[in-house]
């Protein structure tokens, strides 16, 4: 059975796999009972093609449903009608015709241009497998990326950039990191949330003014749990 690495806080605490307490297990088999008429494998990552286009891995069952129960306190009713809904979703949004889009394709703009005003990118992955990606919030300029293309192309491609790193985070569940040593030690260990780093420095209310609509849209796309570190500047 997969378990977190022992280095990862959450390899003893309750709600996570490995130290699930007896009502907890009995909500996660409730809950699978439950949702055995849902297509499940457009949640677990079944369909489309993989990471860089080569084989995907599908996140374990036990995991999948995990996630929906941590997010709604383990209230099984709750985290069903979170499931339809993801499934439902991603019935209308196919990842695998999202990921056949380049970013290009989404924005239909000048990327460097577009990037100018959303400096974002992985910086590798620590110790524990997590990738680190980082964001700097004091260069947004979301009024001057609204000139370049449109809110609708901009949440689309939030949702690619959000699906890609779910792929990352089920191959490196499966696979480990490879490598020799401890990138060696941690195959076979879960790694299912990100590490993001915010520099805030030079963040102010008029890098978002006037486009709220852009931000409240990405409430309703992929949610990746992440460990935030906030700082600035990085």
């Amino acid at each position: 059975m997969l378990r977190y690495h022992p280095d990862d806080p959450r390899s003893s605490l309750e709600g996570y796999e490995g130290s699930l307490t007896q009502d907890e297990e009995a909500a996660l088999a409730e809950l699978r009972s439950a949702a055995q008429g849902l297509d499940l494998g457009m949640v677990r990552g079944a369909y489309g093609q993989g990471f860089e286009g080569g084989d995907h891995a599908v996140e374990p069952l036990r995991l999948c449903l995990l996630r929906f129960l941590r997010g709604n306190a383990f209230d099984v009713n709750k985290a069903l009608s979170q499931l339809e809904d993801c499934v439902e979703y991603r019935r209308q949004h196919p990842t695998d015709r999202l990921l056949s889009k380049s970013p290009h394709d989404i924005l239909a703009c000048n990327l460097e241009d577009f990037n100018s005003f959303y400096p974002r990118w992985l910086m590798g992955f620590d110790k524990l497998g997590r990738p680190i990606l980082a964001t700097q919030y004091g260069s947004l300029r979301l009024w001057e990326m609204t000139k370049l293309t449109t809110v609708e192309r901009m949440t689309e491609l939030h949702a690619r950039e959000q699906e890609l790193l779910l792929r990352v985070l089920r191959r490196r569940t499966l696979e480990g990191g490879g490598g020799e040593g401890a990138a060696a030690e941690r195959a076979g260990h879960i790694v299912d949330t990100a590490v993001v780093v915010i520099d805030t420095g030079g963040l102010t209310l008029r890098h978002v003014s006037g486009v709220g609509s852009f931000s409240c849209s990405l409430l309703f796309c992929y949610i990746v749990a992440c460990w935030l570190i906030f700082g600035a500047p990085l």
